[in-house]
């Protein structure tokens, strides 16, 4: 099994055998930077510095063993260097691609990488290209990868596919800016970009900004030069380290952990006694183990309702939030005692694939303990969300839902629209 959590794969063509292709020297320094940042997420990571296309198919067929080993990814794997539209696709010039007459019979068609990808056994991976006209890869990438993956994968897989292109098939790259304009996001966070609910991901809560809460924030920065485009399909493993990231950070409401990325102070909380918080309350008093699962769409007060619980149960909860993930959630609550109670915010906010196995986590823990996980009943993000959801409810051993009026009465209603106007306020 290839060590660490997964494969970084770095190719940096910055010199040539021609003298007619112009040297790059900035592009290699920002793949080395990339290499450190994932090598500290716990990613085997490689580069490959200005190969010959003999040296370069050597070099990724290597990587076949990893599929007998069972390597199945997470795979992140960078190209940047010169590159041109030959014979309607785009082609990655190696160092022996001569820059007159023959060009296609040196260089390597970007579609290619995918054969690397399928042959290391990866059903999870990013494809990052940062060359002039990229752009003309994008389609061709997709659709070597859907027929790879039709052949290649069964039911009970979940095979993800994404792609990162610098800029636009008639655009012209700069050397390593892209690469670079993508190191600063990964150091600094969005700032004030307006991500809407990808925000949350960018927040002091949460460790790790996965590829769909990235990817907005690639598309949403000004740029005066090349535009690059993103893509993903299926549900990603793949995340870089969050630089906002406070482990120290206390459990918040969404919309104040989007506030909080945007540089904003969260609204002034008010907490509302509700037929939901009550009941919660009573049974986190009498400490009898169980799961129950607090359901609703968007708006109805989940959040709101952990947050009353935690402040004003007589015994010790834990408000957590699941975008931290399966490994920093089963840290949080090990240890404790079992007369704490934990309280899970926001399940459909976890990534795509952890979420069953936070349902799963939860149902564990709630063999000795008491716990209540909220979740969207629908989610707005996927199949995945909708799943996870369905399994809590089959799982749980009491459901509330917040859209029965019943379990919620006139103050959280008033809560609501209080809180849903200060918001409009602000905007105006």
């Amino acid at each position: 099994m290839t060590e660490g959590k997964g494969l970084f794969l770095g190719v940096a063509v910055t010199e040539y055998d021609d003298a007619g292709w112009q040297p790059l020297a900035a592009a290699a320094q920002r793949v080395v930077a990339l290499k450190e940042l994932l090598e500290g997420q716990g990613y085997r990571a490689e580069i490959v510095s200005s190969p010959s296309r003999a040296d370069l198919v050597e070099e990724l067929r290597s990587r076949r063993a990893m599929r007998d080993e069972g390597f199945q990814g997470p795979a992140v794997l960078v190209w940047t260097g010169h590159a041109e539209v030959l014979d309607d696709a785009l082609s990655l010039i190696v160092r022996d691609t001569p820059s007159n007459g023959a060009k296609s019979d040196f260089a390597y068609r970007a579609g290619g990488l995918v054969s690397f990808l399928a042959d290391a056994g990866s059903t999870d991976s990013v494809v990052i290209l940062d060359t002039c006209a990229s752009g003309k890869a994008d389609a061709e990438l997709f659709l070597k990868h859907f027929a790879e993956l039709e052949g290649s994968t069964w039911a009970g897989q979940h095979p993800s596919f994404a792609c990162i292109v610098s800029c636009k098939s008639r655009e012209r790259a700069e050397d390593g800016a892209f690469l670079g304009e993508l190191i600063d996001l990964l150091a600094n966070g969005p700032g004030d970009l307006d991500l809407g609910i990808h925000a949350v991901a960018w927040g002091a809560g949460c460790d790790s900004v996965p590829l769909s809460s990235l990817f907005p924030a690639i598309a949403k920065r000004k740029r005066n030069g090349p535009h690059p485009r993103t893509w993903l399909a299926g549900s990603s493993d793949i995340s870089f380290p969050n630089p906002n990231f406070d482990p120290e950070a206390g459990a918040a409401l969404v919309s104040d952990r989007v506030r909080e990325v945007q540089g904003k102070a969260p609204l002034a909380e008010t907490l509302v006694e509700t037929p939901a918080a009550t009941h919660l309350i009573a049974r986190s008093a009498e400490g009898n183990p169980g799961l129950y699962a607090l359901t609703a769409g968007p708006g109805f007060g989940k959040s709101s309702c952990l947050s009353y619980l935690a402040a004003h149960s007589e015994g010790e909860v834990l408000l957590l939030q699941a975008g931290l993930g399966v490994e920093a959630l089963a840290a949080r609550v090990a240890g404790l005692p079992v007369t704490t109670t934990v309280a899970l915010d926001s399940l459909d906010e976890a990534s795509g694939r952890e979420r069953s196995r936070i349902v799963a986590l939860a149902a564990g823990w709630a063999l000795t303990r008491f716990v209540v996980v909220a979740s969207r009943t629908e989610s707005a993000f996927d199949e995945a969300g909708r799943s996870a959801a369905a399994e809590l409810i089959g799982r749980a051993s009491k459901v509330i839902d917040l859209e029965d009026a019943d379990w919620q009465g006139d103050a959280l209603s008033r809560y609501l629209v209080d809180r849903l106007s200060r918001i409009d306020d602000e905007r105006e």
